[in-house]
C-alpha cells in the first residue's frame, strides 16, 4: 500500500520508501553536492540555501523509512541551521555532513530498499539485517491500565524468534532495566 511516497508492507511488517522517492532523492543528493550551484573550498562544499534546505526535509520524511535516519541528518541540519557571511546566503556543508549524505547515497541506492519494521504490541517484529538493534519507546497513556502507562519498547536482535522466545526475552530485558534503574519508583 502506497502512501505520501512509502510502501507500507502489512505481510512483512515493514515501511519503505517508494522506487520513485529513493530516485528522487538520491538525484537530488547528487545534484547538490555535483550540482552547478555547489563550489568546493578545501574539504568544504558551499551550496545554496534553499537546495540544501528542501534536500534535507526529504532526508527527514525518509528517515521514517530507513533505520538510523534521522541520526544521519545531524550534520546536515547542523549546515542547514549554521549562520554564514557567504554571498546569497549559502551554507557550508562540511566533511561530516557531506559523509551523512554519501550514507545517504547508499541507503537510497540499496536492493532491496531499506525498511523500518512496524511498531505492534501483538507481534514482535522481523528484520532481515543480522545483529541490527533499534530502540523504540513508547510513551502513551494508557487510561484503563496506568501501570502500563508511559512504558514499551521492542528490539530486533537479527533472527526471527517465536512469540515465546521473545515474551521471555522482555521479560529478562524489563527485569534487568528495572534492578538498574531501581523501577518502579
Amino acid at each position: 500500500m502506497d502512501f505520501l511516497g512509502a510502501t507500507l508492507d502489512l505481510e512483512e511488517a515493514v515501511i519503505y520508501l517508494t522506487e520513485l522517492k529513493r530516485t528522487s532523492y538520491a538525484l537530488a543528493i547528487v545534484a547538490l553536492v555535483g550540482g552547478e550551484t555547489a563550489s568546493k573550498s578545501k574539504s568544504e562544499l558551499h551550496v545554496d540555501a534553499d537546495e540544501l534546505n528542501s534536500l534535507c526535509h526529504k532526508l527527514l520524511h525518509a528517515a521514517c523509512t530507513v533505520v538510523l535516519g534521522r541520526v544521519h541528518t545531524f550534520y546536515i541540519l547542523r549546515a542547514l541551521r549554521a549562520k554564514t557571511r557567504l554571498a546569497g546566503g549559502r551554507k557550508v556543508v562540511g566533511q561530516r555532513a557531506q559523509g551523512e549524505l554519501l550514507w545517504w547515497l547508499a541507503r537510497l541506492r540499496a536492493v532491496p530498499p531499506e525498511s523500518c519494521p512496524l511498531a505492534s504490541r501483538s507481534a514482535f517484529p522481523r528484520q532481515g539485517t543480522p545483529g541490527l538493534l533499534v530502540y523504540y519507546a513508547d510513551a502513551s497513556r494508557e487510561l484503563h491500565s496506568p501501570g502500563e502507562s508511559g512504558y514499551g519498547g521492542w528490539w530486533i536482535i537479527g533472527v526471527p524468534l517465536s512469540t515465546s522466545t521473545a515474551g521471555g526475552l522482555m521479560t529478562r530485558f524489563a527485569t534487568c532495566i528495572s534492578k538498574r534503574l531501581s523501577w518502579p519508583p
